[in-house]
């Protein structure tokens, strides 16, 4: 059975996991869709999509906490 995880384990997970593939994520992934371009079982569209949503996390920045002024009295 299994148990409940927080999103954040599965992300942590999920990111070692990629870090781990030969040639890193991105090669990997367009030996797949290459792959599944030949077999009419598999979708590349979706793989497209996974890369695309990927790239998108990778260069998405992100903002830090802006401290709020003190208030006035």
């Amino acid at each position: 059975m299994m148990g409940k995880k927080k999103l954040s384990q599965i992300k942590a997970e999920v990111a070692s996991l990629l870090r781990r593939l030969p040639g890193g994520p991105k090669h990997w992934l367009e030996k797949e869709i290459e792959s599944a371009k030949a077999d009419q079982n598999r979708d590349p569209e979706t793989l497209k999509m996974l890369c695309a949503a990927l790239e998108q996390e990778a260069t998405k920045r992100r903002n830090t906490k802006k401290r709020r002024k003190p208030a006035k009295r």
